[in-house]
């Protein structure tokens, strides 16, 4: 073994085989020079070239690179802004009879979960297994998931009655499994939104006492739009808490033919996103609650392709468009954040120039099927938005739409979790601020 690592930069590289991730250990950790003036520096390293265990490889490459790059180096945390969990630990307890208005069973190695009487639907695999969960993680170059519930078990999908209780039983089995890992999660709160103040309520209790740094809201909750003015209580409190809303579709285009082609999905989706930005500008939310952080899924739907239209719309005020605005569409929509689940360099390219390289953050859709399993190398191969804006995606635009949420992260890599500490600019707050 040599004692010592020569001059110069040296790049950390994954072992070869079918767990490799070279390409991201390339381009995430290259330091100046790394000084090795003791035999535990040495050990760690060599080990890091050696061993053939994954995970072990990973939680060995991150404590030694934080612990001996040198006080210059960049350190960039990658931040999985949409990713659904669903905490094994109620499901146990629903499986075993506890009363809160649905059920689970497992067949097999999947797991069943019914709202009543209604149906069961299976739950999407790996959604409530951690390990399974990390090891994905640490294959796809993301160090922090932020936990959101699947949209199957939200609670305002649940009785009026009933809803505030699951919802904080939910809540509380998600924050225990954030407690089991503290470097690695954040979580999202699951609302009761069929009563609003029920829902700011339990923001409330979930960021100011259980750390939560915001929440993961329907498109249309219980069949109510978001311009709805019974959910101004829930505006307020999101402001007040200085915490953020991840918007994300339900029951998407209900009505409508999409279950053939999968079409529920792929155009359901995105399309109920749509609308939910239109009812939030041109319903006024925007302007009456401008301290609001909204981040929207699936990169907006077909938002920032179709804000020209919109912006018609308001210049001409046709047929009370700009009723309730004071600011074109397009420039509110450059205050919104949207994820990277868009599935195309170009789509990517076209949210960028449609709402800015601050606006953007990573996101997974994890554990599903219509998910990125690589969003960080879907970035870095995205032409010049990855060449010029990798570091700004996955870490300082996250950290901005997260503002003091990010202090509930407990690395234990050295980190300053304050906005924009680690990174090499701050970037515009853009949120707002119209």
């Amino acid at each position: 073994m040599s004692s010592g690592v020569p001059p110069g930069p040296l790049t950390i590289v994954a072992p070869s085989g079918p767990s490799a991730r070279s390409s991201i250990a390339k381009s995430r950790y290259r330091v100046p020079r790394i000084a090795t003036k003791g035999p535990l520096t040495r050990c760690l390293l060599q080990a890091c070239r050696e061993t053939t265990s994954k995970r072990l490889y990973w939680s060995t490459t991150r404590f030694m690179f934080m612990r001996i790059a040198s006080p210059g180096a960049q350190i960039v945390t990658t931040f999985d802004v949409h990713a659904h969990c669903v905490p094994r630990a109620l499901l146990l307890d629903l499986r075993d009879g506890k009363s809160l208005g649905a059920t689970a069973s497992w067949r097999g190695d999947k797991c069943w979960f019914a709202i009543g009487s209604r149906a069961p639907k299976a739950l999407p695999a790996g959604i409530d297994d951690v390990e399974k969960r990390l090891e994905s993680m640490d294959r796809a170059g993301v160090d922090v998931q932020l936990l959101s519930t699947w949209m199957g078990v939200s609670a305002c999908e649940f009785p009026a009655d009933i809803a505030p209780t699951f919802a904080r039983v939910f809540n509380e089995a998600l924050a225990a499994l954030v407690a089991e890992h503290p470097d690695r999660f954040l979580a999202l709160a699951n609302l009761p939104m069929r009563d609003p103040h029920a829902a700011a309520e339990e923001l409330r209790y979930c960021v100011a006492e259980l750390g939560m740094v915001g929440a993961e809201i329907a498109t249309r909750p219980a069949g109510r739009d978001l311009d709805d003015p019974a959910f101004a209580p829930l505006w307020s409190m999101a402001e007040d808490l200085d915490c953020f809303l991840l918007v994300h579709p339900l029951h998407s285009l209900a009505g409508r033919a999409v279950e053939r082609h999968f079409l529920g999905n792929l155009v359901g989706n995105p399309a109920e996103t749509t609308i939910a930005i239109g009812h939030l500008m041109f319903g006024g939310v925007v302007e009456r609650h401008r301290r609001l952080r909204l981040c929207f899924v699936h990169g907006g739907g077909f938002a920032p392709y179709q804000v020209g239209r919109w912006d018609h719309a308001y210049r001409n005020d046709v047929r009370g468009a700009a009723a309730n605005l004071t600011t074109p569409p397009s420039e509110w929509l450059r205050t919104m954040y949207f994820d990277t689940v868009v599935h195309s360099s170009a789509a990517l390219t076209h949210l960028v120039a449609a709402v800015g390289g601050s606006q953007i953050v990573l996101g997974s859709d994890y554990p599903f099927e219509m998910g990125d399993p690589a969003p960080v190398e879907f970035i870095r191969n995205a032409g010049d938005v990855g060449s010029a804006g990798l570091d700004r995606i996955v870490d300082e635009n996250a950290r901005r739409l997260l503002g003091p949420g990010v202090r509930r992260l407990r690395r234990d890599d050295g980190l300053d979790s304050r906005p924009g500490a680690n990174s090499r600019r701050e970037g515009r707050q853009r949120h707002g601020r119209l």
